[in-house]
């Protein structure tokens, strides 16, 4: 849900920005396909080169993945397990949900300003 909520908000901010739905379509189709494969959503981080992991801890959307990953392998979670162990550290499953809620309020902060021109 979080990732949907800042993923919306961005789609949003460049809807208003770019000037037709021709640009919007070409921004969607050039991000999509490199966001999702350079996430965790088709390899665990520990499977990618060191290159590709550095790129994949940095993809708001490998966050949403691995915490989801995480409670469907451990029935009897907690929220200071390790979800992901990133090439900088480790994080919790609070720590994804944290960096999401930051990432949601960067976008929602960042298109704030476009929507408001627009809509007022």
């Amino acid at each position: 849900m979080l990732l949907v909520l800042g993923m919306t908000a961005l789609s949003l901010g460049l809807t208003f920005t770019l000037p037709g739905h021709v640009e919007l379509l070409a921004v969607i189709f050039v991000v999509n396909l490199p966001l999702l494969f350079a996430s965790t959503a088709l390899a665990p981080l520990a499977f990618m080169p060191k290159w590709l992991q550095a790129i994949a801890s940095i993809n708001p959307l490998s966050y949403a993945i691995e915490p989801i990953r995480y409670l469907y392998l451990h029935p009897d979670w907690q929220w200071s397990g390790t979800v992901m162990a990133t090439p900088w550290g480790n994080l919790s499953l609070g720590g994804c949900l944290l960096i999401l809620t930051l990432f949601d309020g960067l976008i929602i902060l960042s298109v704030r300003k476009s929507l408001h021109r627009k809509l007022s």
